[in-house]
C-alpha cells in the first residue's frame, strides 16, 4: 500500500492533498460504513490471503481478531474510523484496490470529480485503474 500512495506522491507532490481526497474518496467507495462480524471476517480472510496479514502492525491483527469474536456492530465512532482505515490497507495491497486508487486519481485529475454518477460508479473507476496499471511504467501518464 505504501508504494502506491509513495508513488502517488511523487507525480503530485510530497505534501498534496490530492492523495488525502483520492483515499478518502476511496474509503467512502469500497469499505462499508457498517462494520459487522461478517464483515471483518471477509477482510480477515482477504489479507491471510494476499499476504498483507503478516504486513500490519501488531496492535492491527490484535483488533482484526478481537472483532471476530465480536458479535455485534461497531458502533464507536473513533473505532470504526480506525477499522475502516485498517481495511483500505488490505484493499490497498490487491490489484483491485491499486486500480480502484488509480482510477479514482485519474477521476479527479481530469476534473470528473464533480460528476457525482461517474464518481460513484466503481466499474468505470475500476476500468480506468486497469487501463492505467497495465499500460507499460514508461507510458502512465496521469490524465
Amino acid at each position: 500500500m505504501n508504494l502506491i500512495i509513495y508513488s502517488l506522491e511523487d507525480v503530485v507532490g510530497k505534501s498534496s492533498r490530492f492523495v488525502e481526497l483520492a483515499r478518502s474518496m476511496l474509503l467512502d467507495l469500497v469499505i462499508p460504513s457498517r462494520i459487522s462480524r461478517s464483515v471483518v471476517e471477509k477482510f480477515y480472510r482477504k489479507a491471510l490471503r494476499t499476504g498483507v496479514w503478516r504486513k500490519l502492525r501488531v496492535e492491527q491483527r490484535a483488533l482484526i481478531l478481537a472483532l471476530r469474536r465480536w458479535r455485534g456492530w461497531v458502533r464507536s465512532r473513533v473505532l470504526l474510523e480506525i477499522v475502516r482505515n485498517i481495511f483500505l490497507e488490505i484493499e490497498l495491497s490487491t490489484f483491485r484496490g491499486k486500480a480502484l486508487l488509480y482510477g479514482v486519481a485519474i477521476t479527479i485529475k481530469n476534473r470528473l470529480a464533480k460528476a457525482i454518477d461517474i464518481v460513484r460508479d466503481i466499474g468505470y473507476i475500476l476500468a480506468t485503474g486497469i487501463m492505467y496499471l497495465n499500460n507499460p511504467p514508461m507510458l502512465r501518464v496521469y490524465g
